[in-house]
């Protein structure tokens, strides 16, 4: 009676081991998960149910590292290193979290109100410039004269992507604050 009863237990553990050895290759294959397994990971993460790209936020950090040892010469620590991977992450989150918002208030803006901000609005780094400077004060006509220019074009395709994140953003703390008053 205990000889079957062992021999009853050690086929059904024999069955349940075998199981999970299918399930870990299972796993290991990405079957199930899409291809993002342990070796043929694509995504860094998930932010509101979509994949962040891998190799996107690589980019981003190593970008983040070389602009940051440009500034200060020389070798990263570890923490340094963890603290600009963190800091991208919490960059993909807020601009996942501001894209739904966006898409949530129907917020687009159009070329015309980026020209128009360019135009009439320069930022402050560019209000401060030595070249556009008339006895001390911004020049906006100079300002304006320079945009007209051949030369201006590439800073100003830099620049169209900056303001309409700017006009975006202006425009949903608009509508989510408008119905805020203090007392």
């Amino acid at each position: 009676m205990m000889q079957s009863v062992r021999s009853v237990a050690t086929k059904v553990a024999a069955v349940i081991f075998g199981f999970l050895m299918l399930l870990f290759v299972v796993q290991l294959s990405g079957i199930f998960d899409g291809g993002n397994s342990l070796f043929t990971r694509t995504s860094v993460g998930k932010i509101n149910g979509q994949s962040v790209n891998l190799r996107n936020y690589e980019a981003v950090v190593q970008q983040t590292i070389d602009q940051q040892q440009r500034a200060t010469p020389g070798r990263m620590s570890l923490e340094e290193v963890e603290r600009v991977r963190n800091d991208v992450w919490e960059q993909f989150v807020q601009q996942s979290l501001l894209e739904a918002q966006y898409a949530k208030h129907g917020i687009a803006v159009s070329n015309d109100e980026v020209i128009s901000a360019i135009r009439n609005e320069p930022l402050r780094e560019i209000q401060s410039s030595p070249e556009f400077q008339t006895d001390g004060r911004f020049d906006l006509a100079k300002y304006q004269r320079w945009l007209a220019s051949p030369s201006a074009a590439p800073v100003v395709e830099g620049l169209a992507a900056q303001y309409r994140e700017d006009i975006r953003r202006t425009k949903l703390y608009s509508q989510v604050t408008v119905d805020v008053f203090l007392s």
